[in-house]
């Protein structure tokens, strides 16, 4: 059995952290089966023939070692709108003034209260910002910002009758 080497090990991570796309695949993210079959047809041309018969499970403890999840995305947030705590407020108050009326008994033709949200996995949608790359010792998982542009639209059509 072959020992795989530090320099290799490096290799693989750095492998890794970057996206299997990048390299040809039609996978995004890199699944543990895709990076060992990728280390293994390139790892010995990079100089790494340690690589040549690596298997699964091997990148997994790498992985794990150096606390690399090149198959999870976290998403963070980047507060980009100036009147970002405001419209927070203004949505929050919103939510408080329903629950008071709920706990006053308002009767029921005096106000109607509608909330909606749109249906998840329905629109199309794509990043405003390049995702980042797992960092060892820092996040281990792909990082993606929460906020998107759409590419298709979304109609709500309802009736009320009072």
């Amino acid at each position: 059995m072959a020992t795989i080497t530090p320099e290799a090990k490096a290799w693989l991570v750095s492998l890794a952290c970057q996206k299997a796309k990048d390299f040809g695949y039609p996978h995004e993210l890199w699944t543990t089966r895709l990076l060992a079959r990728h280390a293994r047809e390139h790892g010995p041309a990079a100089g790494h023939e340690c690589l040549a018969k690596l298997v699964q499970g091997t990148v997994c403890k790498i992985l794990d070692a150096h606390a690399v999840k090149p198959h999870r995305i976290r998403y963070y947030l980047e507060r980009r709108d100036p009147e970002f705590e405001e419209k927070m407020a203004h949505v929050l108050c919103i939510y408080r003034e329903v629950e008071i009326l709920k706990e006053a008994n308002v009767p029921s033709d005096a106000v109607a209260i509608i909330s909606y949200d749109e249906k998840p996995g329905m629109q199309a949608i794509g990043s405003t910002a390049p995702d980042l790359p797992p960092k060892p010792g820092v996040h281990a998982a792909f990082a993606r910002d929460h906020e998107y542009k759409r590419h298709g639209t979304l109609s709500l059509l309802a009736g009320l009758i009072s």
